[in-house]
């Protein structure tokens, strides 16, 4: 594995509080972590992160995202109350 995408809907928004991404448990910082947005052939805008991580060594790790939200939102499709949103992955890099 070379490259680790997360999603944020709706980082950018007012009542955003922002996204964290961790790789084993530590933060990844802001010059890490790359925000591109791009609008889907329905129309609707998405803001993503993107991480690129390479040369990993074989073995266990750990990638979390936080999305965090002082109110209630809507991207569009769905409404998300104020809170924080967490996706954890385990990854296993084997050679």
């Amino acid at each position: 594995m070379s490259s680790s995408s997360s999603y944020f809907s709706g980082t950018d928004t007012p009542s955003a509080g922002g996204g964290v991404v961790y790789f084993n448990d530590n933060e990844l910082s802001k010059d890490v972590v790359h925000p591109l947005a791009f609008t889907r052939s329905d129309g609707l805008v998405c803001n993503d992160f993107g991480v690129l991580m390479s040369d990993w060594p074989a073995g266990e790790y750990k990638l979390k995202t936080v999305a965090t939200f002082n109110d209630k939102i809507n991207d569009g499709m769905a409404d998300y109350a104020a809170g924080d949103y967490v996706v954890e992955y385990n990854v296993t890099v084997q050679k």
